[in-house]
């Protein structure tokens, strides 16, 4: 113990003389000793951190309280407040718009001069790491956050440390506030953009405060295309999670609600059941919290249709119900007509053919009558797979072809959705036993949907690719399975398990088949 004490303190305070480690450990009390040694390295680490000033110290405490132990440069810019705005002078305006040069650049770049002295005094206290570049492949993603880098971290018993001294010496509302600071000014602006170019026609609410920068437009500027924006947000959605938590912990309602409101572009192409259903759950209290029912019905619809996706009936009718009696009594006919076309869905995963093409003929007049032709598409597309799961080939195949022609005349084309219709026209070529038209859709799709970074539904055209290739005798039936499966495992679907049943009886099937092809040959392949 006598050796470990001083060797420990040297390594944590770097840079102190030996005869200083020395007159430390000869005024601390024995109990510093414990089993852990937890109490020696906070003595330690709290001695750094009085070494600071008081930005530092103000910013070491801020940074505790993130839920988060990794922070690009735009965390401390934001907790670190710039100089007070002044009027810019009206001689100072004019010669910005003559010259191009914005009089308040410089202020900015003090700011972040300012903000690099402060990480550079806690990183030199060993209060903070600094990583000069993120080194991952994906930090070649476009990414407004600045996570690629360079990265400051914290230690778990620095966090520790740093979140204690905040709750000690800041009132609850300067800790909530620096939460706060950081989702507006870093994280919702990038989600918001992101959440834009996936689902640019989203019915949206206004946020609690507007975002800053170019995420304000509507993700332009910010993001290359979908499958960039796709990228960020699987990248970044456990961190997003964790300051839902964290906001909904401090009773921030609004902000829960939209932060996982804007999550719907990802639970939409990559699903994350569980932590889907987790965050839906809490911005339904936040909605509940609030009191605001549009909201509510919101979120009941979306666990209905989570809850139906993984066979949880029950609980789907149960939500999607909900949700549809809030916007009835909302008179909310958009609202009412997205739970009926929920309902629907619900209603087709059970088997009842008729109460789902009720649902989906009811949303159906109500989107059409609103105008909103590309939801009237979609439930079009809805109402002609209910037939297709019914065995009305014919029907199906009438109603899913004028919805093809139903997407291509939109205003602002849905290359996802009409790229789902053409898989569902494959099946239905399929059960005609059109092969090659079956084939063409379905390869069309895929190679769409490859484009658009969707595994589920690249998984569901590879699944109807191998049941082409099963009806032909194609040999490659099995391998189409197998690169379903993975696609599938890949967002944790439930499909999965039944991928794998279709796996395990076929492939003896298809070995004896084999065996008897290379007996018949003489023992050599066809």
């Amino acid at each position: 113990m006598a050796i470990a004490a001083p060797a420990a303190t040297a390594v944590i305070r770097a840079g102190v003389p030996p005869a200083g480690l020395v007159a430390d450990l000869t005024e601390q009390p024995l109990d510093i000793f414990d089993r852990d040694g937890d109490n020696f390295v906070v003595r330690a680490l709290q001695a750094d951190y009085d070494g600071l000033d008081p930005l530092g110290q103000e910013l070491f405490r801020l940074l505790g309280v993130q839920p988060v132990n990794r922070f690009p440069f735009p965390i401390p810019a934001a907790l670190i407040a710039p100089p007070q705005n002044r009027p810019t002078p009206l001689d100072a305006v004019a010669a910005r718009d003559e010259t191009g040069v914005d009089p308040a650049g410089g202020s900015r770049s003090r700011h972040t001069g300012r903000v690099r002295r402060v990480l550079d005094d806690l990183v030199t206290a060993d209060l903070l790491v600094h990583h000069p570049a993120d080194n991952e492949p994906s930090a070649e993603v476009t990414d407004p956050t600045g996570v690629t880098g360079p990265i400051w971290t914290i230690g778990a018993a620095q966090q520790r440390l740093a979140r204690d001294l905040a709750e000690a010496l800041d009132p609850s509302d300067v800790r909530v506030a620096a939460l706060v600071r950081v989702v507006d000014v870093v994280l919702w602006p990038a989600l918001h953009a992101a959440d834009s170019v996936v689902t640019p026609y989203r019915r949206r609410t206004p946020y609690p405060t507007p975002p800053d920068g170019p995420a304000g437009s509507g993700g332009l500027g910010v993001f290359v295309d979908r499958r960039d924006a796709l990228t960020w947000l699987e990248r970044h959605v456990d961190t997003v999670a964790a300051y839902v938590r964290a906001l909904y912990a401090a009773a921030e309602y609004e902000r829960v609600w939209h932060l996982v409101d804007a999550l719907w572009a990802l639970w939409l192409h990559r699903k994350h059941y569980t932590l889907r259903l987790e965050l839906d759950a809490l911005a339904l209290r936040a909605a509940q919290a609030l009191g605001d029912e549009s909201k509510q019905a919101e979120m009941f619809k979306r666990i209905g249709l989570a809850q139906n996706s993984l066979g949880a009936y029950d609980e789907a009718k149960e939500a999607l119900m909900a949700g549809l009696a809030l916007r009835l009594k909302l008179r909310d006919r958009w609202g009412e007509a997205d739970c009926r076309s929920a309902l629907g869905l619900h209603y087709q995963a059970v088997g009842d053919v008729e109460t789902g093409s009720v649902q989906f003929r009811l949303a159906a007049q109500s989107y059409r009558q609103l105008g909103a032709y590309r939801e009237t598409a979609l439930t079009h597309h809805n109402l002609g797979v209910l037939q297709l799961d019914a065995g009305r080939v014919g029907l199906a195949q009438v109603m899913l072809s004028r919805t093809v022609g139903e997407f291509a005349a939109l205003a602002e084309p849905d290359e996802y959705n009409a790229l789902r219709v053409r898989i569902d026209l494959a099946r239905v070529h399929l059960a005609a036993k059109h092969f090659r038209a079956a084939r063409d859709h379905a390869v069309e799709a895929l190679d769409g949907l490859r484009r658009l970074g969707n595994p589920a539904e690249q998984a569901r055209a590879l699944e109807v690719l191998a049941d082409i290739a099963h009806a032909t005798a194609d040999l490659s039936y099995l391998p189409r399975l197998a690169d379903a499966l993975t696609l599938y495992e890949s967002v944790d679907s439930p499909h999965a398990d039944r991928i794998r049943e279709r796996l395990a009886a076929d492939r003896p099937a298809t070995e004896t088949e084999a065996q008897k092809s290379l007996g018949e040959n003489g023992g050599q392949r066809p």
